[in-house]
């Protein structure tokens, strides 16, 4: 079934919600980044994804999942945050304890030490 097909079968309202999850993650960026403005871009963008959905079923979308959708970015980006915390970190403790030529393969050996570790 093409998505065209499958946006017209649930109705407008849910049809942003039958995206596939890479697509929706993209468009929840798109939303954020457009401060959940520009419903026609957003529109034309999803038909040259080959999902046609209407400026308003996105404009009801965004509406009815502003707040998740912020709070979702908000946490991918401090876990961005937290990623490059700790890279830096483990970089650090390297340079105590290694050779200039062993500094990058040891923060690497830390770093997976602590994804092992959570």
């Amino acid at each position: 079934m093409k998505p065209e097909q499958t946006c017209r079968a649930r109705g407008a309202s849910l049809a942003a919600d039958a995206l596939p999850p890479e697509l929706k993650a993209q468009l929840h960026s798109r939303l954020m980044t457009s401060g959940f403005a520009g419903y026609v871009e957003h529109s034309e963008w999803l038909a040259g994804q080959g999902w046609k959905i209407s400026k308003s079923a996105l404009h009801r979308y965004g509406k009815r999942n502003r707040a998740a959708i912020t709070e979702e970015i908000k946490q991918e980006a401090d876990a961005q945050v937290i990623h490059q915390e700790i890279r830096l970190r483990c970089l650090e403790l390297a340079s105590k304890y290694s050779s200039r030529s062993e500094l990058l393969p040891n923060a690497e050996e830390l770093l997976e030490w602590v994804r092992d570790c959570v």
